[in-house]
C-alpha cells in the first residue's frame, strides 16, 4: 500500500517549503526467503549482503542491506519487478531479478567464489620493475599465434586491473579476485605472461581458470641457463635497436604454430640477455618495430620479419645472421 504525506520545512533562507512524500509499505507488498549458496561447494554462504531496488516501479530502496545467517538464508521484502544486488567477500557480486512466476516464497541464488593465480619469479631483479599479466592465446590465420589480454572481471576496462598484478620486492606475485562469467563454466586457455626490463616471457600455458581455484604458478624459467644472443644482418651490419628479438616454441592446440615464449629488444650493440632460457632448440624471430626507426641501406625496416632455429646448449653467446627480411 501507499500512503502520501507533506512535509513543510523551514530553509535558512526563512522560506517555508512545503515537500510531498510518496511511501510504500514494504510488509504488505510481501516478502521473499534466499537462500544463498557459495559455488564451487554448494555450502550456505553466512554474511552474504542483499542490497533492494524497487526499480522503475515507482517505489524506494532500502538504505542498508540485509545480510544472510548462518544457514545462508535471509527474508527481504519483494514485489514484482524488484532487483537484488547480491555481495559477499571473496566472490563475484550478482544481480538477481526473481521470475514473475516464482513458485513459492523461497528462492536459491548461488555466488561464484573468485580464483587466485599465484606464484614466485625466479633470476628477479626488483630495481627493473616487474608485471604479471593474464592473456588468452589465440591462433592466426597468417600463422604463429597472439596474445590478448583478457577482462577477468567483467565486460568494462576498468576490470582489466584484477588480471594484472607488480611483482613484489620479495618477487611474489598474486592476481585475486579473477571472475568467471556467469555464462562459462571457465577461463580456458589463459596464459601468465612476466613482463621486466624489456623483456617478456611465459610462465604458464593453456590454463583452465574455474571459480575458486587457487593456482601457484611454478616458473618454468627457473631451471634455465644464461643466454645472450647477438644479432646481425648478411652484410655484417649490427642489428641494433628497434628490432626485437623474439623466442618461440610449439602449442599443439594452434596445430603446430609457434607463439612467443620470451622476447626482448635488441641494444644499440645487437645484443639481447635473457637471464634463464631452458636449453634446447628454439624457432626465433626478429621483429622491426617503429622503436628506434630500424633502417638497412637508408630504407626503414618497420614491419619486416625473420625467422630461424638456434640451440641453446648453456655455453654462452649465441650469434644469429638475418640473410632476408620479408613483410
Amino acid at each position: 500500500s501507499w500512503s502520501t504525506v507533506e512535509l513543510t520545512t523551514t530553509p535558512f533562507e526563512g522560506r517555508r517549503r512545503t515537500v510531498t512524500l510518496s511511501i510504500v509499505d514494504w510488509e504488505d507488498e510481501g516478502e521473499l526467503q534466499l537462500v544463498v549458496r557459495s559455488l564451487p561447494s554448494g555450502l550456505p554462504l553466512a554474511g552474504a549482503a542483499v542490497d533492494v531496488d524497487a526499480g522503475l516501479r515507482g517505489g524506494l530502496s532500502t538504505s542498508d542491506p540485509f545480510v544472510t545467517g548462518p544457514g545462508g538464508r535471509v527474508r527481504v521484502p519483494h514485489r514484482e519487478g524488484v532487483t537484488y544486488t547480491l555481495s559477499a567477500a571473496g566472490h563475484a557480486a550478482l544481480l538477481v531479478t526473481p521470475p514473475v512466476d516464482l513458485d513459492g516464497d523461497s528462492m536459491v541464488v548461488e555466488l561464484r567464489r573468485n580464483a587466485r593465480v599465484h606464484g614466485q619469479i625466479a633470476h628477479f631483479e626488483p630495481t627493473g620493475g616487474g608485471m604479471v599479466t593474464l592473456v588468452r592465446a589465440t591462433a592466426t590465420q597468417g600463422g604463429g599465434g597472439q596474445l590478448r589480454v583478457i577482462d577477468s572481471g567483467g565486460s568494462s576496462a576498468s576490470d582489466l586491473r584484477s588480471a594484472r598484478a607488480v611483482v613484489g620486492a620479495s618477487s611474489q606475485w598474486e592476481i585475486a579476485g579473477i571472475t568467471v562469467p556467469a555464462r562459462s563454466e571457465a577461463l580456458e586457455r589463459i596464459d601468465v605472461v612476466l613482463t621486466e626490463l624489456g623483456q617478456s616471457r611465459t610462465l604458464a600455458r593453456g590454463l583452465t581458470i574455474r571459480p575458486g581455484d587457487d593456482i601457484e604458478i611454478v616458473d618454468p624459467w627457473a631451471q634455465g641457463e644464461r643466454l645472450e644472443v647477438r644479432v646481425q644482418y648478411g652484410s655484417g651490419r649490427t642489428a641494433g635497436r628497434g628490432v626485437q628479438l623474439e623466442l618461440m616454441s610449439e602449442r599443439p592446440e594452434f596445430k603446430g604454430q609457434s607463439v612467443v615464449q620470451a622476447s626482448a629488444h635488441l641494444d644499440a650493440e645487437g645484443r639481447a640477455i635473457f637471464a634463464s632460457v631452458p636449453t634446447g632448440t628454439w624457432t626465433w624471430g626478429v621483429r622491426c618495430t617503429d622503436r628506434g626507426g630500424a633502417q638497412l641501406a637508408g630504407r626503414p625496416l618497420t614491419g619486416r620479419r625473420a625467422l630461424g632455429r638456434l640451440l641453446h646448449d648453456g655455453m654462452g653467446e649465441v650469434q644469429l645472421v638475418i640473410l632476408s627480411l620479408i613483410h
